[in-house]
């Protein structure tokens, strides 16, 4: 999975979600984060993606966002 980024240097965060599925050769559009997130670390945790740091569209972001890509959802930790 590759999750969020920036669309330039001006740390304009994205929401994308993209996965290369087993065997394939070319990446797919996942369904999105529930908010952008750029200069973060990401970790997978069973069926969820966990996302921790990094600034969002509101400035640096002190909640881990917990996103399942399988399903889109998604739940916010504590700060």
């Amino acid at each position: 999975y590759l999750v969020g980024g920036m669309e330039s240097l001006r740390f304009e965060p994205l929401d994308t979600v993209f996965v290369l599925p087993d065997g394939a050769s070319a990446w797919e559009l996942a369904p999105p984060l529930p908010r952008p997130s750029a200069a973060a670390v990401a970790l997978a945790s069973g069926s969820e993606i966990v996302i921790v740091g990094g600034q969002s569209d509101r400035g640096l972001e002190a909640r881990p966002m917990f996103y399942a890509p399988a399903t889109g959802a998604s739940r916010d930790g504590a700060p």
